[in-house]
């Protein structure tokens, strides 16, 4: 039996925002997204080695810029059966519409990158005035 693990695989290294904290403004970060077709590539390969119990989308950019992110979902869900699949967002690319398509393609959990509590707070960490959004 194969042991089970927790991955994190960054399906893109863009970002919105320029968050004082984060390390993706880094030059040494490559900047890319990933196609679903790289992405069943990879899990092809990996899944003949692992079993992967959580799957992380996200870590250094923005995953709701990457436009095949539920094609991927939906992947890791379905052909790879991974049980739980999440991505973290600063939720500033959020609409109705965008969270419908990922309900629907089995996203399991959403978490919310929220920095601040007031909208100048989050203006000077986010270098961006996303906050009402």
């Amino acid at each position: 039996m194969k042991k089970s693990f927790k991955v994190s695989y960054d399906v893109c290294t863009f970002c919105n925002h320029q968050c004082n904290f984060c390390s993706n403004a880094d030059p040494r970060t490559l900047k890319a997204k990933t196609s679903k077709e790289e992405f069943e590539h990879v899990m092809d390969n990996l899944c003949k080695s692992i079993d992967i119990h959580s799957l992380s989308l996200s870590a250094k950019g923005e995953v709701l810029l990457n436009r095949d992110l539920e094609a991927i979902i939906m992947l890791a869900k379905q052909k790879y059966a991974i049980e739980y699949v999440y991505c973290s967002t600063n939720g500033s690319l959020l609409d109705a519409k965008r969270i419908e398509t990922l309900v629907k393609s089995g996203i399991d959990s959403i978490k919310f990158s929220i920095n601040a509590l007031d909208r100048e707070s989050y203006a000077k960490i986010h270098l961006k005035d996303d906050f009402n959004r």
